[in-house]
């Protein structure tokens, strides 16, 4: 990443997020239960990404504002302030995070849901979970065939 930031280091909650050669990407999990995002985190850090956690779509907002760098966020529907419907539907109507891939974890089934990229089941499948990750930062570095609107 030449010169730039990964992300807003006033949305990191005093961390130290200073970055290494070995991490992969940033992931950004949304979800209304703690022992959900935490469990993700720990999963998805033990591969070698930063993972920021987020209760519900606003401070998922103010998490991604400035984000630069590989990233991807893992949203969960069901949540009190702003669901997960109402956050993909911001994201997509802002210019510098509609191209942020978007995983749909959701107990309510498979069924598409409109801006995201895949819907996995909860608890989701890890490895398939972490495939899908790296599929989707993967085309991230693939130039695009279409300009964005």
């Amino acid at each position: 990443m030449p010169g730039g930031a990964l992300f807003n280091p006033e949305a990191t909650e005093g961390r130290d997020w200073t970055m290494t050669r070995t991490h992969r990407g940033l992931v950004v999990v949304v979800d209304d239960e703690r022992d959900v995002r935490s469990t993700l985190e720990e999963i998805l850090e033990s591969e070698g990404y930063i993972v920021l956690q987020a209760r519900d779509g606003t401070e998922a907002l103010a998490r991604m504002r400035g984000v630069e760098g590989p990233v991807i966020a893992l949203i969960d529907l069901m949540m009190p302030s702003m669901n997960g419907w109402e956050l993909i539907s911001a994201m997509k109507d802002d210019r510098a995070m509609r191209r942020i891939p978007v995983v749909v974890l959701t107990a309510r089934g498979r069924e598409a849901v409109e801006g995201a990229n895949l819907v996995l089941e909860k608890p989701p499948v890890v490895p398939a979970l972490l495939a899908a990750i790296r599929e989707l930062l993967n085309g991230l570095d693939a130039p695009s065939d279409h300009a964005a609107g």
